[in-house]
């Protein structure tokens, strides 16, 4: 218990105020702007991504064969696709929204 009071009070400064987090010194290039692949994601863990390829075989999972926990996008492709699917959405909102007799 004594080990747990010691790692919270560390979060505090000698006022008793929580400390803010150590700022990470990630490059405003390498995140672009929260777009493309993570280096981190569930799947880095080979023994994660094994326990699932074979959940998904046991499965019959239909696009098990797309699996691929090293894929990787670019941010360029990421934002073509949410493009892509936003423009998909609008359009149908507004179908919808226009269609005769729908209030």
């Amino acid at each position: 218990m004594a080990a747990i009071q010691e790692d919270a009070s560390s979060n505090r400064d000698s006022d008793g105020k929580e400390k803010a987090p150590p700022a990470a010194s990630v490059s405003r290039e390498s995140l672009s702007d929260g777009y493309g692949s993570s280096d981190e994601h569930v799947f880095s863990d080979p023994a994660v991504a094994s326990h699932w390829r074979t959940v998904f075989e046991k499965a019959g999972y239909e696009n098990r064969h797309r699996f691929d926990p090293s894929f990787k996008w670019t941010a360029e492709e990421e934002k073509k696709l949410v493009r892509k699917i936003d423009l998909r959405i609008m359009l149908w909102c507004v179908s919808a929204e226009t269609e005769p007799g729908a209030r």
